[in-house]
């Protein structure tokens, strides 16, 4: 109803003041509605997303790992995010690390990606950089498939599909140890890895970069009851890789271990 009108507002021959009245119109019945989440930050938030439902309900989601960013993350800080979804985490650093902190957003979703940048400006921060990118262990690229609009969060480059559209796009395939390199990245005081099964592939793709990582906090989805192979993989890359492994909750975690939020914490210290 207000689009009929607006357009038929729209249609209206020119008149003193329209520009203004039309300005008026849109602010107060088109501009999307925007929403406060955990420690004041605002976003502009899709109440068809079933993810950004809960940040509308709650103001939060993963309250465990998110509570963890609090002990992680100091001013100053670099944090990358590899599967970003409308970048809510990226907000929670970037409340911990100030506007002297760096954030890099790495998520292959053009919509999330629009929606990141959007949920950054609402806040008038600005020292991101968002790569429209699927990360890999190779460079190259890939055609992916647009999801539905009620779930935007679970695009994978190796699990079943879920909420596929037919529509695709094409987007780069980035190594870790080239974001780095394109960054001059010399310390990460966290990297977070949600990437719906990919992770293993995620981590092979840092390199000797891996050394420069702090702390990981990675998307587990096995279970005590069904380990995966890749996941048994994944835990014995971290921990050759000198990392020591935790739940969110910071109790050590062996696979045969529940792990709160499916998300697991790597740390260098003991």
């Amino acid at each position: 109803m207000f689009l009929n009108f607006y357009q038929s507002f729209l249609n209206l021959p020119y008149f003193k003041g329209k520009a203004r009245i039309g300005g008026l119109l849109q602010n107060s019945l088109l501009k999307p509605k925007l929403s406060k989440v955990i420690y004041g930050l605002i976003m502009e938030l899709d109440p068809l997303e079933w993810t950004q439902i809960s940040l509308i309900k709650d103001g939060c989601v993963e309250p465990l790992t998110t509570a963890l960013y609090s002990k992680i993350l100091s001013p100053g800080d670099t944090y990358i995010d590899v599967g970003t979804h409308v970048g809510f985490h990226t907000l929670i650093a970037r409340h911990f690390i100030g506007d002297s902190g760096r954030v890099i957003a790495i998520e292959p979703q053009p919509y999330n990606c629009h929606k990141i940048l959007t949920n950054w400006q609402a806040n008038n921060f600005d020292n991101i950089l968002v790569y429209v990118a699927a990360v890999s262990n190779q460079n190259g690229t890939i055609a992916l498939h647009n999801q539905s609009a009620t779930d935007k969060a679970r695009l994978s480059l190796c699990l079943d599909p879920v909420n596929n559209q037919s529509q695709k796009f094409q987007v780069p395939l980035v190594r870790l140890d080239n974001v780095f390199e394109e960054n001059k990245i010399n310390r990460v005081k966290l990297l977070k890895i949600d990437v719906e099964g990919y992770e293993l592939e995620a981590i092979n793709g840092l390199k000797h970069y891996s050394d420069s990582v702090e702390n990981l906090i990675l998307e587990v989805l096995s279970t005590p009851a069904k380990v995966t192979e890749k996941t048994s993989l994944l835990v014995e890359n971290l921990q050759g890789l000198g990392y020591h492994l935790r739940t969110v909750e910071g109790k050590a975690w062996t696979l045969s271990d529940p792990l709160p939020e499916s998300n697991l914490w790597a740390s260098r210290q003991v």
